[in-house]
């Protein structure tokens, strides 16, 4: 069973929330109909269709820690890997599956049909989607035993990586400048001890 990438999952229907349709009710004076709001994600697919960067502004995503649900199955997903593999080269394994799925390669995987079988079955993008997250990260930087993060990677978490970009790109004032050099000068401590100043 050979691996095709399947582009089209990047374009899931968004999931309808009651006021969103409230308020398209009142500006619109209609019902919402298919195509009237793109997801946010649909950019990525818009970008490998086009095989270029697009004119129009990347759609914010909001960001959250890693939602278990969607973690516990991607974990499962390794740990079934790793049955076969070790287990860094499970994780190496599956993070090249996924980009080939996703189109994002276009090396194809060198898993045997019967992995790639199960992991068809048991990736569901939907709940990824729904709960966007730094999940590969998150795995990478989890601490297993072993030799699970050779590189000794840890990840930063997106609330202060977030903090940090709207800091660098506010407009320029005295007060933005006096801040980021607080934190350009003393790290991660300023966080807190600028926090209490306030």
């Amino acid at each position: 069973m050979a691996a095709l990438p399947a582009r089209h999952l990047l374009r899931p229907s968004p999931t309808p929330r009651f006021d969103d349709l409230f308020e398209f009710l009142l500006s619109q004076g209609r019902l919402p109909k298919l195509g009237d709001a793109r997801p946010p994600w649909s950019y990525c697919g818009l970008l490998l269709e086009y095989v270029r960067l697009l004119t129009e502004l990347i759609p914010h995503l909001e960001y959250a820690t890693p939602h278990p649900t969607p973690l516990k199955a991607l974990n499962r997903c390794i740990d079934h890997l790793a049955c076969r593999e070790g287990a860094w080269e499970a994780f190496h394994l599956f993070v090249n599956w996924l980009a080939w799925m996703l189109g994002v390669s276009t090396t194809p995987s060198t898993l045997s049909d019967t992995l790639q079988e199960y992991l068809y079955r048991n990736v569901n993008l939907g709940p990824l989607l729904e709960h966007p997250s730094d999940y590969l990260g998150a795995m990478l930087s989890d601490n297993r035993q072993g030799s699970w993060n050779p590189h000794a990677f840890f990840l930063t978490p997106h609330a202060v990586c977030e903090m940090m970009v709207r800091m660098t790109l506010m407009p320029t004032s005295t007060i933005c400048l006096e801040h980021l050099s607080q934190f350009v000068w003393h790290g991660y401590r300023s966080l807190s001890s600028h926090h209490h100043k306030n």
